[in-house]
């Protein structure tokens, strides 16, 4: 290895044994999971652009009777709303960065 990289130009400081190899398999097996997820942001997408523009819409009166009468009802469920959504939030930056 080092007398080919010698031969090429090319540094070659170490020598690592190689545990995996990628073949074409691989790829259309990431292709088609990258496929999954973007159609999952879509979907996401598609409902926060839904979700906002019904409150641009809504008047801000309806609004606050809206936000009593769901606290009234729904404060059992806040907390693990708010764990779910700290979770999808890491997950959406997770996958923004990858």
């Amino acid at each position: 290895m080092r007398e080919h990289a010698r031969q090429g130009g090319v540094p070659a400081n170490w020598v690592s044994r190689v545990h995996s190899t990628i073949d074409p398999t691989t790829a259309e097996a990431l292709a088609q999971a990258l496929i999954v997820v973007a159609g999952l942001f879509k979907i996401f997408g598609g409902a926060l652009a839904i979700v906002g523009a019904g409150l641009l819409l809504t008047p801000p009166s309806l609004h606050r009777r809206f936000g009593v009468w769901s606290i009234a009802r729904m404060s059992a469920y806040l907390r693990p709303a708010g764990l779910g959504s700290l979770v999808f939030g890491l997950f959406i930056l997770y996958a923004a960065l990858w």
